[in-house]
């Protein structure tokens, strides 16, 4: 009978299972974005699921091996198993949805101690997980003793091969489900994905057995009989103890070169598999070739340790590589794609040499037991001790040595345990304790050289490189504490008084601590989160906020003398450690016994206490870090539902800056699917503060808060003396605003479809328009029910000298008043000064240019004083600027511009119409000024309700422009659709 070539059939058996990597990297990947629902924290999240997933794997594999003699046909077996994956896989998601409804809504709000609160989110997470990893387990030794009995001739080669094609499809896996499929078809669809390839390799697998010719079950030597087994099975736990802890120890170190993002993660999680893969590849034509392999394993584990130990001497000089490199980046596409692309560089420069290495152990541990007689059962238990050891890895690093020995020295452990056992590998043999010696001396040298080496350079681990490039002098730069906790990297540092705290290198907070000097640009923000809940809700008497930061919002929130309880969920534990260096800034926080602090997760802190509370304080930091895309979900917001009062106000930052206008729009349509009404503020440019409330409309500010002196003092450190100083940062309020979120075409931002933490990074890098919705105080002219927002003041006198409305307001009248002939006291800003100085030089009759250059001054004044000025103001400033016109037909476009000035101060929506479509139908005037008589033209045809003419206007423009022409687009059609 002539028998088929089995040659295609072996390399159709390593290409199906490199699309089991696929799946099976996917599936690791996506769990870890369910488990962060779990558990709260990404960090959290990716250790439980590398400990799950090699916990499952390593049980799998040790099952498999145990009972392969018994196994008659192990690519049956196989098939079966992908089998069972899929069909898991198919129904993970509604199986989690299931879960999580139970846990957090039956089990956990009956318990009432935190650290069996704890127990139950790890349990349930972890059996979520574990029948799947425990199947993922299996198909590695049921693969390789399915191809080691259809082609027995070179098992090492095999063996490689199995290992290489495996990693590079996890390679694939984590790359495409995280930059391709997560963004297509959600989280529920990406596992679905998975799921189907697993059922395909079924189908696949059983298809090629049936056309081997495999040999029948061929009894193996016994276990009992080969000595070194034990010594092996230790050596394969450490080496992958010691493989994980480098993994857990280089994510945190390039998360703060690199960002803690989602596809920061999955780039160096692809590095750190990519290097297993080409050095299984490598051995794979060299491995049956060695003679003594356990000298050729020891010589491995000793590079393993040194290239480690190579990370931590050459990390404070890659900082400052890749500050250059950032510098140069572009905020465009190519731009973003050289930030992933050098990103996925510099994670394969640190991560390659070591696990190069890493991807050559278990082969060579495989071959000793098979040369050993140790049989088909080695291959699953050296797998099986190889991933508990990756499960004990995983702990040590993240729950002991990065909070108790710092990066440096975690780094170093790992290397030793490497280089411990290739001292022990290496004397095995007689003839080789001279290379025992040797590794003994290198040893000693190189970890102690390291030990004793220059430290991580704290300065530069905080300088925010991936943001700025480090574009600051850290010449006077002050580290007053610099601490590596369970879940981030925290530093708090000062440089010309002012403080700041940061996570994995991202400045999250300041504070001016020197009296005298302007606060900082995150001072205003940080009073508003704490003033305005008070100034909305003056009676509130409970509160919960969600992040520590400085302390700031939190001190702010406990100035109201009618507040009896505040509780700060911080989920790490160096965050508050960091804010207590804050001073009097958070001395209420921890002084103040109404204070409590919890280290916990939002969400089941929320869950276990049961509570409802007036107000809810959410600042989480930007929406591009990984997992604090959840604090801005249509999931999120629904839980907030069932913590807060039937009155009860919710208050959250949000930043605008690095962000698109869709990216905010996804955003806002999740909280406004869920939260009857809100209010947007702006604190400075670039940052929303969002006020909404559960049912009914929220209430005015109150000045009441204002009586209380504490309040009363941290606001007017940011420039607010009166309510109304408050006012004039409101954007706008759902009414406005809402259709034109609704209408943006964004996703709602989901847990399961999470459009925000896709999309965030890639915005962040290309620049995102954060003028989105702050631009509306750019727009210039006086819009109906939003108060006024003002630009960037300069000023080297004034307190106030960053954003402040209220000294916008203030110049815009003196302005005026200047112009009219009313006193003429010194401008605060030089470049005001300049455009009134133009205004009053009266332009040359028949030069185009000169009176261009007058327009755009004029324009510039409409901008600034309109919305902030009375008609009375108006009237004689207009006066004024007319006697500077003359008759030639080159001022024409000026005295129409005058007349839409004259139309606007009125409020007047009639005549605003007409002398705006004046100028948006001549051309001959400049794209500056057609802007501003379009926001006016919107404006007049939106307060006329004349939907009709608004949707004609939009259609015969060339091109999108303000967010008011946005919004009031937005009314226009969903008016005409209700018609």
């Amino acid at each position: 009978m002539h028998q088929r070539p089995i040659a295609p059939l072996q390399y159709a058996l390593f290409a199906a299972f490199a699309f089991s990597g696929f799946s099976g990297l996917i599936y690791e990947a996506i769990w870890t974005n369910y488990l962060k629902f779990f558990l709260g924290h990404a960090a959290y999240a990716q250790a439980l699921v590398l400990a799950m997933y090699m916990g499952g794997m390593a049980g799998g594999a040790w099952l498999a091996g145990r009972y392969m003699d018994r196994v008659k046909k192990p690519l049956l077996a196989y098939a079966a198993v992908e089998i069972a994956i899929g069909l898991s896989g198919l129904f993970f998601h509604k199986i989690f949805l299931s879960a999580n409804t139970f846990v957090f809504d039956s089990v956990i709000p009956g318990v009432q101690a935190p650290l069996a609160v704890e127990l139950i989110r790890w349990c349930f997470a972890g059996i979520l997980i574990l029948p799947q990893t425990l199947l993922l387990g299996a198909t590695f030794p049921l693969m390789s003793v399915g191809i080691l009995r259809a082609f027995p001739k070179t098992p090492g080669s095999s063996i490689s091969m199995l290992y290489f094609t495996n990693s590079i499809g996890a390679v694939a896996g984590v790359l495409t489900s995280g930059f391709i499929l997560v963004k297509a078809v959600g989280l529920p669809g990406t596992i679905m994905t998975a799921a189907l390839i697993n059922v395909v390799l079924a189908i696949a697998v059983y298809g090629i057995h049936g056309k081997l010719t495999q040999s029948s079950h061929v009894p193996q030597a016994s276990v009992a009989s080969t000595p070194l087994l034990r010594p092996m099975l230790v050596v394969a736990l450490i080496t992958g103890l010691s493989s994980f802890i480098y993994e857990i120890s280089w994510i945190r170190m390039l998360s703060v070169v690199l960002g803690a993002s989602t596809h920061a993660f999955e780039l160096m999680l692809s590095s750190f598999i990519l290097g297993l893969a080409l050095g299984g590849l490598w051995l794979r034509k060299r491995i049956d070739n060695y003679k003594e392999p356990l000298v050729a394993l020891g010589v491995i584990q000793l590079l393993m340790g040194l290239f480690a130990l190579s990370t931590v001497l050459g990390y404070n000089e890659l900082m400052k590589f890749m500050s250059a490199l950032f510098r140069g980046l572009q905020p465009t596409e190519a731009g973003y794609l050289m930030f992933n692309s050098s990103s996925h560089l510099l994670s394969m420069f640190v991560m390659l040499p070591t696990t190069f290495m890493a991807g050559m152990t278990l082969p060579l541990i495989t071959l000793v037991l098979f040369r050993g007689g140790a049989g088909e059962s080695a291959i699953g238990r050296v797998y099986a001790f190889n991933t508990l050891g990756a499960i004990m890895g995983v702990i040590l690093a993240s729950m002991v040595l990065l909070p108790l020995t710092g990066l440096k020295n975690a780094i170093i452990i790992g290397a030793a345990l490497d280089m411990v056992l290739a001292v022990y590998l290496l004397g095995r043999g007689s003839a080789h304790r001279k290379w025992q010696f040797a590794a003994v001396i290198v040893m000693i040298v190189s970890a102690i050289g390291t030990y004793i080496a220059p430290a991580f350079d704290a300065k530069w681990m905080s300088s925010s490189i991936f943001r700025m490039g480090n574009k600051n002098s850290l010449d006077d730069l002050e580290v007053l504490m610099h601490r590596d906790g369970r879940t981030a990297t925290v530093d708090v540092t000062r440089k010309n008084g002012m403080l700041v705290i940061g996570t994995n290198g991202k400045p999250d907070a300041s504070y001016m601590s020197t009296k005298g000097v302007a606060p900082t640009a995150d001072e205003p923000t940080q009073v508003m989160l704490g003033a305005l809940p008070l100034l909305i809700s003056p009676h509130a008497k409970t509160a919960a906020m969600i992040g520590m930061g400085a302390g700031m919002s939190a001190d702010v929130l406990l100035a109201s003398d009618q507040l009896t309880r505040l509780d700060i969920v911080e989920i790490e534990s160096a965050m508050v450690d960091g804010a207590k260096l804050f001073g009097k800034a958070s001395s209420r926080v921890f002084s103040d016994p109404r204070s409590h602090i919890h280290i916990d997760d939002a969400k089941s802190f929320f869950s276990a206490h049961k509570s409802r509370y007036d107000l809810v304080i959410s600042e989480p930091s930007d929406s591009w870090v990984s997992g604090v895309s959840n604090l801005f979900t249509t999931e999120f917001y629904q839980r907030m539902l069932r913590h807060l009062s039937r009155d009860g106000v919710l208050v959250q930052w949000v930043p605008t800056y690095g962000n698109t206008p869709i990216l905010v729009s996804s955003v806002m349509r999740a909280l406004g699917d869920n939260f009857s009404d809100y209010r947007i503020y702006g604190s400075t440019n670039g940052v929303m503060v969002i006020v909404a409330k559960v049912e009914g409309q929220l209430p005015e500010l109150s000045a009441r808060g204002l009586e209380n002196p504490a309040l009363a003092a941290a606001m007017a450190r940011v420039g607010w003396t009166s309510i109304n100083d408050v006012h004039k940062h409101e954007i706008g309020r759902r009414e406005f605003l809402h259709p034109a979120f609704t209408l943006s075409g964004a996703p709602v931002n989901s847990d399961f479809f999470p459009y925000v933490d896709q999309n965030a990074l890639r915005a962040r890098i290309v620049g995102g328009n954060y003028n989105h919705v702050t631009s509306l105080h750019m727009s210039g002219v006086p819009l109906p029910g939003v108060n006024y927002m003002g630009t960037v003041i300069e000023s080297d006198n004034e307190l106030t000298s960053y954003y402040s409305p209220r000294k916008q307001s203030e110049q815009g009248r003196a302005a005026a008043r200047y112009l009219a002939g009313g006193a003429r006291t010194a401008m605060p800003s030089q470049s005001v000064y300049g455009m009134l100085t133009v205004l009053q030089t009266k332009p040359a009759c028949e030069d185009a240019v000169a009176q261009a250059g007058w327009r755009a001054e004029l324009q510039s004044l409409a901008a600034m004083t309109l919305p902030n000025i009375s008609e009375a103001e108006a009237k004689p400033m207009i006066a004024y600027l007319r006697s500077q016109l003359c008759a030639s037909s080159q001022a024409e476009t000026n005295r129409s511009l005058l007349d839409l000035m004259e139309a606007l101060s009125t409020r007047n929506p009639i005549a605003v119409e007409s002398a705006a479509r004046k100028i948006v139908d001549t051309d001959k005037i400049e794209t500056g000024s057609k802007d501003y008589a379009l926001n006016a033209l919107f404006l007049s045809l939106y307060q006329q309700q004349k939907w009709e003419a608004i949707q004609q206007l939009v259609s015969e423009l060339p091109r999108s422009h303000s967010f008011l022409a946005a919004v009031v687009a937005s009314h226009a059609h969903m008016n005409l659709q209700k018609k």
